[in-house]
């Protein structure tokens, strides 16, 4: 960066302003300013007394003066306010003019827990209710702040080197997340601060040129091979190898089927079996250029090579971009079940270039619709907002509406990954739909169904069972109907038999008290029950089989 940036850390309390603004101040080389503290020294008492002896008003008065006078400061500073410092227009106006306005979000949870061990300033109650209503007032005005960070799962300097790696990112490289679940660290590579176990996850237009790029900032140097098929080394094989080459990565490319009856353990061992030809060592880098059975194929194979190799993925369809290039589950199916055979395995990389979906087949557009529809329900009300104002006109081809859905649907998955990496809690909601849609798949045969068309199928499914228990709305079931409908997937099946069943009693989401079901509540909002019957699932398939 050519000029010391002014960043104006923002939130409620408990939030990390002041530790997180310590970290990133030094690591940006600047100044680190607490107007907390600054309103104490202009008034001589702490803010407990300020507010004691004059109340709160005389306090924002001080607050608005504290930041008018920093507007003369001297360029470059790392400026941490206070959790009620936006409520007055006046005080959000100077802080707005100052520079770069960050907000830091953590859990209500985590909010009580953080603030147990500080200092009240000034005297409060701090119930879970008190804090709730008072942080439910103040939202509109932190909702003013466009840049979020949430420190619930982050140390102060883990949040700090988010910050600091996307002020030195030039806008035209896209979006940029940092995805913290365990990546395991680089051969031979020292982590800068705040950068172990992390996942960059990049979204943007053009982005697979700089791939080479890319994998040397993550600290990936090691000789690379790329895994494609050969219909997208067709199409993108060039483009890659150029950038690899540009970037000085020696890199070699191998050949893999992605089709979905390949996706087999035999398959791996014959990959595996390039590799130790290959000579690749412990610092390789396996690289899954493709969909998402290449991602899973590559995936295992880099988990399970001398107990795993660096993992970039470069996923070339919507429903890996959107879906299983982020998280790590990677494997093969067995006879019996889909992805039995498999590992958690973090890539250090994943790099969505959303032009190179201009190639699909339409086919393949509506399948990654799937996943966003899901990923909405799941996390997202906006995005499922901006779904039904598309409504019947669902631009698949807009490059723009694309790069929307892939980056919210890769913040929602980033987030709960975070959270639940190994899936145990949380992630779980991420199976909405999968639990009927992959006993179809496995049913009918792999290659019948997408696996997006099998996932729009078992969400129905889902939410007609969610009716059934008085959970979501009958109005609610109909309009994602409609979006699933609007993005050209198939919403029936010909008739399944026993297989059927077999495959959900193989599920992995299995609990000895019955199949685990995602049920979607509204948009945003899902319920994770472990309780269903198969004769529950059944019928509720059966019904949405009628209309």
């Amino acid at each position: 960066m050519s000029t010391s940036p002014v960043v104006i850390l923002c939130g409620f309390m408990a939030t990390g302003k002041t530790t997180v603004g310590r970290a990133l101040a030094e690591m940006l080389g600047v100044p680190f300013i607490d107007t907390d503290e600054l309103v104490e020294a202009r008034a001589d008492a702490s803010i407990s007394e300020i507010f004691a002896r004059e109340g709160e008003a005389r306090f924002r008065d001080l607050e608005a003066e504290v930041c008018a006078t920093l507007a003369g400061s001297p360029s470059g500073a790392v400026i941490a306010t206070g959790g009620g410092a936006l409520l007055r227009d006046e005080t959000f106006r100077h802080l707005e003019k100052l520079g770069t306005m960050v907000l830091l979000e953590a859990s209500l949870v985590e909010v009580l827990r953080r603030a147990s061990t500080m200092p009240a300033r000034p005297k409060m109650e701090r119930s879970f209710d008190a804090v709730r209503k008072l942080h439910d007032e103040r939202k509109p005005t932190y909702h003013r702040v466009t840049w979020r960070v949430d420190t619930t799962h982050r140390r102060a300097e883990e949040a700090a080197f988010e910050i600091a790696e996307q002020l030195r990112r030039a806008p035209d490289r896209g979006t940029v997340l940092h995805m913290r679940a365990g990546a395991r660290p680089v051969p031979g590579r020292t982590a800068r601060l705040g950068e172990d176990g992390l996942t960059r996850v990049v979204v943007g237009r053009g982005v697979l040129a700089r791939l080479g790029d890319w994998m040397k900032d993550s600290g990936l140097n090691g000789p690379v091979f790329v895994m494609v098929s050969r219909t997208v080394a067709g199409h993108y094989g060039t483009a890659a190898k150029a950038a690899l080459d540009a970037a000085g990565l020696r890199n070699k490319f191998i050949e893999l089927d992605d089709k979905e009856e390949a996706k087999t353990f035999e398959q791996a061992e014959g990959l595996l079996y390039e590799l130790v030809d290959a000579g690749a060592t412990r610092d390789g880098v396996v690289v899954a250029l493709g969909g998402g059975v290449t991602g899973d194929v590559a995936g295992f194979v880099a988990a399970t090579y001398m107990r795993g190799l660096a993992l970039v993925q470069v996923p070339t369809t919507l429903l890996a971009q959107v879906d299983s290039s982020i998280g790590g589950k990677v494997g093969v199916n067995h006879p019996r079940a889909k992805n039995l055979l498999g590992a958690v395995h973090q890539p250090q990389l994943v790099l969505s270039d959303v032009d190179v979906l201009s190639t699909l087949p339409d086919r393949e557009v509506s399948s990654g619709m799937a996943e966003v529809i899901k990923t909405a329900i799941i996390g997202s009300p906006e995005l499922f907002a901006r779904l039904e104002k598309a409504g019947k006109k669902m631009p698949l081809r807009d490059g723009a509406f694309l790069e929307e859905c892939v980056a919210a649907c890769a913040r929602v998955k980033a987030r709960i990954v975070e959270e639940d990496p190994y899936e145990q809690g949380l992630r779980r909601v991420l199976n909405l739909g999968h639990t009927v849609g992959h006993a179809l798949e496995a049913a009918l045969g792999y290659g019948v169904l997408t696996h997006g068309e099998a996932v729009a199928i078992g969400m129905l499914a889902a939410l007609r069972l969610s009716v059934t228990r008085g959970l979501a709305t009958a109005s609610f079931e109909t309009t994602t109907r409609k979006l699933i409908e609007a993005c050209g997937l198939r919403t029936r099946v010909s008739e399944v038999g026993d297989d059927f069943l077999q495959a959900m009693n193989l599920d992995k989401k299995r609990r000895a008290s019955g199949l685990s079901f995602v049920l979607p509540v509204k948009p945003g909002e899902v319920r994770v029950v472990d309780d269903v019957s198969e004769n529950e699932v059944v019928a509720a398939f059966q019904s949405t089989q009628k209309g």
